[in-house]
């Protein structure tokens, strides 16, 4: 009787683990909130990542970014940003904003599997938005640094 309460246990933990997983792991991106940012002259539908959950998990494990599109996390104040690229499957463009302005780019970062140590990218300056989008669309809009990025009503 206590081996078929175990392997009882056993299934109904695996259950669980595996209905959280749904629901937190891979469906999580489903459920972030969306809005429009007009970055320059163009308008971006980006996914909103403003909780840690969000923040840590960002686009890892996603097969790509349609152009047009984004992942923007905000941060509860401006502080120096650090990114890596844990878990991704594509290379992306990373805008720094502050104040309503692109402080700055890293442009083209790729992947890093296989790297025992990652590479960490770090905003030049405190920011409290950190914009990710497919790799070259920072020069296809043409943007740059001191261009607006605000949120369209």
């Amino acid at each position: 009787m206590s081996k078929i309460m175990i392997a009882v246990g056993i299934f109904v933990a695996m259950a669980g683990g595996y209905i959280v997983y749904q629901i937190i792991g891979e469906r999580g991106a489903e459920n972030l909130k969306t809005a429009f940012l007009r970055v320059g002259n163009v308008a971006l539908e980006v996914e909103i990542a403003d909780d840690a959950v969000s923040r840590a998990r960002g686009l890892s494990g996603r097969a790509d970014l349609e152009k047009g599109r984004g992942m923007l996390f905000i941060f509860p104040d401006a502080r120096i940003q650090h990114f890596w690229m844990k878990g991704m499957n594509f290379p992306i463009d990373i805008i720094w904003i502050r104040g309503g302005k692109i402080a700055g780019a890293e442009e083209g970062v790729h992947p890093s599997s296989g790297l025992a140590t990652p590479p960490i990218y770090q905003s030049p300056l405190p920011v409290e938005m950190v914009l990710e989008v497919a790799a070259g669309e920072f020069n296809r809009l043409n943007l740059r640094p001191g261009d607006s990025a605000l949120f369209v009503e």
